[in-house]
């Protein structure tokens, strides 16, 4: 058993720093947009907003001084309140998958985020630490591990040993899929990456509008670039060369750094060059497998592989779905399958229906039976 601790006090940074991203619009719009109204709904609307600001900064404080967490042999125990104290108790058998994030926050101050999802439903059924050391995270991962084993030892060592593990190179995992540059090209034209930035100007462009009304200037920019071909065909060539950098760049941000390993009980993936993620699937609790291709896929002959994991609650599956990779090359796909599931096998040579039941279900639509005997 581990002593109850409080989570890290960043993680007050972390909420102030989404308190700060959810005001900017009210800031923006109460402080510059209006900042010489004299309107009594302004001056009413900015007493409300500094009071819901205070009582969030006071909420993420008394958060931070209440909420405590624990560990034994069976079960996660969490603690919260100060005068009305109450505890959750998760055990560990409930556990499906764990996942980790690390974003540019996290990265500044070495830190990371780790969630541990269960097969229990309801809005406190999953497990999040939104702040925690890398060596806490993966202290409480071992512990998990070694949950079953009844070693005290074990116990006793938890709280003075710092776990040092490098997630990429475990000697027990085998790595099965890495992109290539050429795999993220095929990623970047199979996902439509680059039609993105075309909207993205238009909302921009709407936005900025609406704030600074722009439209009558921009109005003659435009009947003079629409009356010169030659400034059309720049502009046309200069917007397609920035949509094709810009879904490359996005989609290696998204899945340059991507990885899909396994070992004898769980399948890993990481992703993310700036924002990091890390989960593992259980391979006992996978369900099923899918693969789906669109047409661009099947032409550039790529295949997104999903994978159903389910756990146990009363007499309900909960059923998850997880993404292997949205853009595997198809032998790929199906060699990773064998080797990382070999209870499965897939199929590729497909047994098509008689051409009977095609013309059945085109010249007797069950629609028809229901107009006939309808009457």
């Amino acid at each position: 058993m581990t002593k109850i601790r409080r989570y890290s006090p960043l993680v007050m940074f972390f909420d102030l720093g989404k308190l700060l991203r959810n005001s900017f619009f009210f800031v923006f719009y109460l402080y510059v947009l209006k900042a010489g109204s004299e309107s009594a709904l302004i001056k009413y609307g900015r007493i409300v907003f500094l009071l819901v600001v205070g009582l969030t900064l006071f909420s993420i404080i008394y958060k931070w001084f209440t909420h405590k967490y624990e560990l034994d042999d069976e079960a996660f125990h969490l603690y919260k309140g100060l005068f009305n104290k109450s505890e959750r108790t998760i055990p560990f058998s409930k556990i499906q998958n764990t996942n980790r994030h690390t974003s540019i926050f996290h990265r500044i101050f070495h830190m990371t985020s780790i969630h541990f999802e269960t097969a229990m439903t309801g809005e406190n059924a999953n497990i999040t630490f939104a702040v925690i050391s890398q060596a806490e995270a993966d202290r409480i991962e071992a512990h998990l591990k070694n949950a079953d084993q009844d070693t005290e030892e074990q116990n006793h060592k938890y709280d003075e040993m710092e776990v040092e593990v490098e997630q990429h190179q475990e000697p027990n995992r085998t790595i099965h899929f890495q992109p290539t540059k050429k795999d993220i090209l095929k990623a970047s034209f199979s996902s439509w990456s680059f039609l993105v930035l075309i909207p993205l100007i238009g909302s921009f462009y709407y936005k900025i509008n609406q704030i600074f009304h722009v439209e009558d200037m921009a109005e003659g920019f435009f009947e003079k670039m629409i009356g010169s071909w030659w400034v059309v065909t720049i502009t046309v060539i200069i917007l397609v060369i920035a949509s094709a950098t810009f879904g490359i760049v996005r989609t290696y941000l998204k899945y340059g750094k991507y990885e899909i390993s396994s070992d004898s009980n769980h399948i890993y993936i990481t992703k993310g060059v700036i924002d990091e993620t890390a989960f593992s699937i259980s391979k006992e609790k996978v369900q099923a497998i899918e693969m789906k291709q669109s047409m661009m896929k099947r032409l550039l002959g790529l295949a997104e592989v999903k994978l159903t994991s389910a756990g146990l609650q009363s007499e309900e599956d909960t059923l998850e779905v997880n993404t292997l990779y949205p853009f595997l090359p198809l032998n790929k796909a199906y060699e990773m399958i064998s080797d990382t599931l070999p209870s499965y096998s897939i199929t590729q040579k497909m047994i098509r229906l008689p051409k009977k039941s095609f013309w059945i279900r085109i010249f007797w639509p069950s629609w028809f039976w229901l107009i006939v005997f309808g009457k």
